[in-house]
Parts: C-alpha cells; sequence; structure tokens
C-alpha cells in the first residue's frame, strides 16, 4: 500500500485540503469536520496515495484512480483506464467500463468532466469531449468517421462492437485532434 499525500473534503464545489502523512493523520482529519447530517450529505472525502503502481489483484494502473460521488450516499472508485466512455443521459451521465459495465451517474456531464480533470491534474490527457454529449477515452478509439457520423471503440474485453454516434462536425474535429497527437 501507497503513503497517503493528503486528502481534500469538497462541500457544495469548495475543496479544503488538509495533508496526512499516515492512516492516523488522515482520520484525525476526518474526526475535526462537523458531523451535521446536512454536511456528510454533500462531502465527499478524496484520498490522493501514493503506491507502486500494484492493485490488489496484481494488475498495473498508470495513474491514480477517480473518486466519483453519486448522489448523496455513494462514491464510486474508479481506474480511469477502465472508463471506455461516458453519455449525458438528460442531467445524468452514464459510464461504460470496460467489460461493458454501465454506471448511471448521478452529476452532470459538466460535473463529470470537472471532477475528472481536477483530480487527474498533472496527468496525460485520456479523454476527449466528442460534442457535448460524450467523453471518450482515447485509448478505445478504433476508427472515426465524419460522413457516417460513426465513432467505433474497441475494448477487448468486450467483443461486442461498441458503435457511438456523434455529429460530423464533432468527428472531424476529433479526427483533426488524433492527427496532431500523431504527429507531434
Amino acid at each position: 500500500m501507497g503513503k497517503v499525500l493528503g486528502t481534500s473534503f469538497v462541500k457544495y464545489g469548495q475543496t479544503l485540503t488538509k495533508h496526512a502523512e499516515s492512516m492516523t493523520d488522515f482520520f484525525l482529519h476526518v474526526k475535526e469536520l462537523p458531523v451535521s447530517l446536512n454536511f456528510l450529505m454533500f462531502v465527499a472525502v478524496i484520498i490522493i496515495v501514493s503506491s507502486s503502481n500494484e492493485d490488489k489483484m496484481g494488475g498495473y494502473y498508470s495513474m491514480k484512480t477517480l473518486l466519483l460521488p453519486n448522489g448523496g450516499t455513494e462514491i464510486l472508485n474508479v481506474h480511469p483506464e477502465d472508463v471506455v466512455y461516458v453519455r449525458a443521459d438528460g442531467n445524468y451521465c452514464i459510464m461504460t467500463v470496460t467489460g461493458g459495465f454501465e454506471q448511471e451517474l448521478w452529476i452532470s456531464m459538466k460535473r463529470f468532466a470537472s471532477i475528472v480533470g481536477e483530480q487527474l491534474k498533472g496527468e496525460r490527457s485520456l479523454f476527449i469531449g466528442v460534442g457535448r454529449s460524450l467523453v471518450v477515452n482515447m485509448s478505445y478509439i478504433y476508427r472515426v468517421n465524419p460522413v457516417k457520423g460513426e465513432l467505433v471503440l474497441f475494448d477487448s474485453a468486450n467483443p461486442a462492437k461498441i458503435e457511438l454516434h456523434a455529429s460530423s462536425a464533432a468527428l472531424s474535429a476529433l479526427r483533426e485532434y488524433l492527427d496532431t497527437l500523431n504527429r507531434e
């Protein structure tokens, strides 16, 4: 297990950061928080851990995990590499992870992008927005066809074809961006 580098307490978009050198320090910081039920309903506790990049199952991940608040009582712990894409569904999002599993997120697409950007600050860019309703993990992009309005993703854990649709303009912009990345 890694060393706890810091903790962040998030309330209504405000982040209060405290640094902890051990799990004992972390729990001391948590005890300092007000314990009213209303406060706990809107608090996400984020632990940033430095590790040897080895998870419990022996797999290796190059990034830290995402902690996504899902409603007032639930938090999801997701490895960014496992997120294939996220699509907007009204005021909420549906996240698809490797293997085809879908999880409804009780946050907006804008809030999802904000959380990911904040938590993965300083990491290599992994996700890209395609139009206003899709966020795609660039590692899974297999084919971009702006003429047909088609984006095909490949996930080796899920043999079914993942075909998404977006506007020609959004897919053209994606294709141009991928071309510039390829030239660098």
